[in-house]
């Protein structure tokens, strides 16, 4: 889990974030949870990262905002006005608004995600990906529309292209 604002380089290890900045050569390390950290993300130069310890933080530095999920984060994906996880053994996607911080009480997708092995959005924010044991689903954001795509070898990994509509899928028979 990396990635790159500015100068900087982010990265996770075990439940801390690090800083590297590249012109410099300084590592700086960021403690804000006291878990393993599960996701890693940047969206709009802010980075996001999940734990089991049950909280997703928003690392707007110098004070990282927390917010409490009442349950080990699984999953977590990102759009400028969202976070989207899924915590414990949920079967379904919960929200926080990113104005207010507030999580939704809403359940999105119920039932969809079960047996989630990863968990993504396409490059136009408008779509959650999710990865399953035999199928890949988009499902839309706004309409809760679903489109499902099975496979017949177990799935083991997912990308999703950054700017185009596409989605990669690994499988079991390897490389």
């Amino acid at each position: 889990m990396a990635g790159f604002i500015g100068n900087f380089l982010f990265f996770t290890q075990g439940s801390t974030l690090y800083s590297l900045d590249v012109k410099s050569n300084k590592l700086t390390h960021h403690k804000a949870h006291n878990d393993s950290i599960t996701r890693f993300q940047i969206v709009s130069s802010t980075v996001y990262t999940s734990s089991s310890d049950g909280k997703i933080c928003v690392w707007t530095l110098p004070n990282p905002v927390l917010i409490d999920c009442s349950a080990p984060v699984r999953m977590m994906a990102v759009t400028p006005t969202h976070i989207y996880f899924i915590r414990g053994s949920v079967i379904h996607i919960n929200s926080i608004d990113l104005a207010s911080y507030a999580i939704s009480p809403q359940m999105l997708f119920k039932n969809e995600v079960g047996d989630c092995i990863d968990l993504s959005t396409t490059a136009d924010y408008l779509n959650l990906v999710v990865l399953q044991t035999r199928c890949v689903k988009v499902l839309n954001i706004a309409s809760g529309e679903k489109r499902e795509y099975t496979h017949t070898l177990p799935l083991t990994s997912l990308t999703v292209h950054p700017q185009d509509a596409y989605i990669t899928v690994g499988d079991a028979s390897g490389p």
